[in-house]
């Protein structure tokens, strides 16, 4: 029964992203006027991108909310802390696989659907991640410790980028960006920093007072 809670909120979390989705995706084809081909096209790379939105979103109220009813309820430390991650691996999953069997239906042009399912996967991943830490520092540090993290990572991120672009021009490996390899670098790259993440996540959980 305690389990099934983290469930069926992981479920609701994956079905707010489908219906976000969809009600973007219906403003911008009322605005530009797409056809139902171009929808198909581009309905799973947004739904890619508001998966990754509502994973860090959800990540960030999980200690605040779940985890408190989740005490509420006497579950103990192993079990608390598996149902943190049913909670945000449910829907990383859930939504990755609905991109890429979208992208299967509609044919999708610009990518394969194994392409897309291993990109949105590693989005998912990294955006829980950023969600879970920006909840780890909102529980220590409030909304100040937040907004400092927020701008470091905004700094951080487009200092990164700017390297990173630098970099492959200088090295002259454009050909990653336009094969196989760079899905696996995203999903990597999502799963080494979702794995860093409990790394601050467990060191928090233990000083909660649950049952061990």
């Amino acid at each position: 029964m305690r389990r099934r809670l983290w469930i069926l909120d992981g479920l609701q979390s994956t079905g707010l992203a489908l219906a976000v989705t969809a009600f973007y995706t219906l403003m911008i084809t009322l605005q530009q006027s797409l056809s139902w081909e171009d929808v198909l096209a581009v309905f799973p790379l947004y739904l890619a991108l508001m998966g990754g939105l509502m994973a860090a979103i959800c990540a960030m109220t999980a200690h605040r909310v779940q985890l408190q009813v989740a005490i509420s309820l006497g579950l103990t430390r192993r079990e608390s802390w598996g149902g943190i991650h049913l909670l945000r691996l449910i829907p990383a999953v859930g939504v990755s696989v609905l991109t890429a069997v979208l992208a299967a239906v509609g044919r999708n042009p610009w990518a394969a659907p194994w392409m897309l399912l291993v990109l949105s996967l590693g989005v998912q991943l990294f955006c829980a991640a950023l969600g879970t830490l920006l909840g780890l520092v909102y529980l220590k540090w409030g909304k100040f410790g937040t907004l400092l993290t927020v701008l470091m990572a905004i700094f951080a991120g487009g200092l990164g980028g700017f390297g990173a672009v630098m970099g492959f021009e200088t090295l002259g490996v454009d050909r990653l960006f336009s094969g196989d390899v760079l899905p696996w670098l995203i999903l990597a790259f999502g799963a080494i920093c979702y794995g860093l993440v409990q790394i601050p996540e467990g060191r928090t959980l233990a000083h909660m007072q649950v049952r061990i």
